[in-house]
């Protein structure tokens, strides 16, 4: 698949719901209430993208990396993310109801007033989060995080 770059690209709030993509730059891009919702993306870079109150249900993410990605109030109900970093990213009021995390960083991630019902973690480095009233560096598949 061809390489897409949406850094200048204007997104805020379109629906690109049910696309699959791979090795998107989006490094520091303006995705504000688009809707990526059903969507499948891989190797892809959000570094510092703004996805605020963006919808990214029911999609899946693999390899790609968020440090610094603002998803304040974002919905990521039911999303998967596997091999991800989230370093530093904002997830403050973000909906992240029966989410998945598989080996991903979230180092230093802001969960503050974030929706956490069913949560999954699995081998999740969480050093440093922020928001979270139950600690864990890593947890087992099984475990849920509620009520952050």
């Amino acid at each position: 698949m061809v390489e897409n770059d949406w850094r200048l690209a204007d997104l805020v709030g379109k629906d690109m719901s049910a696309t699959q993509q791979d090795g998107v730059h989006a490094k520091g891009a303006n995705l504000a209430m688009i809707c990526l919702a059903d969507s499948i993306f891989t190797a892809s870079n959000f570094v510092n993208a703004g996805f605020w109150k963006a919808n990214l249900t029911n999609s899946s993410f693999s390899g790609c990396n968020f440090s610094g990605a603002n998803f304040a109030e974002a919905k990521l109900n039911n999303a998967v993310f596997t091999d991800c970093d989230f370093t530093m990213a904002d997830l403050s009021a973000a909906d992240l109801t029966q989410a998945t995390f598989i080996r991903c960083s979230l180092v230093g991630v802001n969960l503050s007033q974030a929706i956490c019902e069913k949560l999954h973690v699995e081998a999740v480095n969480m050093w440093g989060v922020l928001g979270m009233t139950t600690s864990a560096e890593t947890t087992s598949s099984e475990s849920v995080v509620k009520h952050i």
